[in-house]
Formats: structure tokens, C-alpha cells, sequence
């Protein structure tokens, strides 16, 4: 409820690390939505047409689906390898919060790589980098919002996270649509990276600021 928000938000740790979550998660779902609206502007040959479509129907959007989704398995697919077994490795020798610093930077340069490529192979190339990223960024940040939460309100605390990345997941593919109107079919990638460049350096501040409190702890 309000009060656990307001609880969560009021520990610096605990609400900057859920901002964090909350910028990966707006940046990629932008990602996400605008990737066949970027191949059918872009690489149209690659999901089922032979002409540049710059304002795809929505029966165009759904024919194209079936290619992006192959692209897209592949980015969950690291993604769940990464946060299913090397996650833990990366932890234990780096710690989460610089951890978090690396996350939304991958994630950042992958989106880079997508936005400007003029192969589709520069494309691959950066759904490749993108989920390293988000990989590393989810599990570290999760981490960090349950270790700096009361061990009897954890629940409640990533319950009010997972509404804010709801939130994110609304707003992410409504202003990415806007980025697309009106700067073009790459612009949404463009801004993602900058958001997330502005998350790594907020990142790169928590953890100066906080790294030392959460290594004590794991000291206790």
C-alpha cells in the first residue's frame, strides 16, 4: 500500500536502487515494442517483407511477430542463462552494486548498437550485448532492495517494486511510440541509451555511497 511506498522511498537505499530497476525496465520495454516497428523500417527482409515499411498496420505488426519473436527467445534466453547460473559467480567476486553500475551500461551500448546499425548482423550483434545487460542488472538490483529491506516487511517492499516496473512497462511503449512518430524509427533506442547512461552514473553514486553499508552487513 501507500504506506509501504512511502517507507521504501523515505530508505535512500531502497528507493534508489528501485529507480534503478525502474529505468532498465522503461528503457528495454521501449526496446521491446519498437523492435518490429525498427525491422520493417529498417531490415525488412529479415521479418517477412521486401519493402521499407515506415507505418506498419497493425496486421503487418502481427505477420512480422514471428520473426521477432525468434530474435527476442534468443534475448531471453541469455538473459534467464545469466540470471540462472552466472549471476551468483558475478556477485560473489564483484558485489551487486558495482554489479548494478555494469547492468544498465551493457544494456545502454547494446541499445546503441541496435539503433544505429546498417546490417542486420550490427543488429544480432547488439541483442547480444542487451541481455548480459539486463541479465546482470535485474538480480543485483532486486538483491539490493531485498538486503537493505527489514527482514519482515521484504515482501511488502518488492511488492511496491513491481508495481513501480509496471508502471514502467506502461510508459516505456507509450513514449517510445511518440520517439518513433516523431524522430524516426531509431530514436526510441537512442533515448533508451541515454536514460540509461544517466542510470549508470546514478549507479556508479549509490554505490560510493552505499556499498560499504551492505558489505557490514554481510559481515554480521
Amino acid at each position: 500500500g501507500w504506506a509501504q511506498a512511502r517507507a521504501a522511498f523515505a530508505d535512500a537505499r531502497i528507493g534508489w536502487a528501485m529507480w534503478l530497476s525502474f529505468a532498465a525496465i522503461l528503457a528495454f520495454s521501449a526496446f521491446e515494442t519498437m523492435f518490429v516497428w525498427f525491422g520493417l523500417a529498417n531490415f525488412p527482409e529479415k521479418f517477412g517483407i521486401t519493402s521499407v515499411i515506415e507505418r506498419a498496420t497493425r496486421d503487418e505488426v502481427f505477420d512480422a511477430a514471428r520473426f521477432s519473436g525468434r530474435y527476442l527467445f534468443f534475448i531471453g534466453l541469455i538473459s534467464a542463462v545469466i540470471q540462472g547460473g552466472f549471476i551468483r559467480r558475478l556477485v560473489g567476486r564483484y558485489g551487486e552494486t558495482r554489479l548494478a553500475i555494469v547492468g544498465p551500461l551493457l544494456l545502454g551500448i547494446g541499445l546503441v548498437v541496435v539503433g544505429s546499425a546498417t546490417s542486420f548482423w550490427v543488429v544480432i550483434l547488439g541483442c547480444v550485448v542487451m541481455p548480459f545487460g539486463f541479465g546482470v542488472n535485474n538480480p543485483s538490483v532486486n538483491a539490493l532492495i531485498s538486503r537493505a529491506s527489514p527482514a519482515d516487511q521484504q515482501g511488502a517492499y518488492l511488492g511496491v517494486q513491481q508495481s513501480l516496473l509496471s508502471l514502467a512497462r506502461m510508459i516505456g511503449p507509450a513514449l517510445a511510440g511518440l520517439l518513433y512518430d516523431y524522430r524516426g524509427s531509431r530514436s526510441p533506442f537512442f533515448a533508451a541509451a541515454a536514460l540509461l547512461l544517466g542510470a549508470t552514473l546514478f549507479a556508479y553514486a549509490y554505490h560510493r555511497r552505499f556499498a560499504a553499508s551492505f558489505a557490514a552487513k554481510a559481515e554480521h
